[in-house]
């Protein structure tokens, strides 16, 4: 895994955790 991977994962579990759950689940489903 590179670098810009780790920090890519990183900031969309960020993201995820600022969204509603109604969110995370559309993200997942795409």
């Amino acid at each position: 895994m590179t670098a810009t991977e780790v920090i890519s994962k990183f900031r969309l579990l960020c993201l995820l955790q600022e969204m509603p759950v109604d969110d995370k689940r559309n993200v997942f489903v795409e």
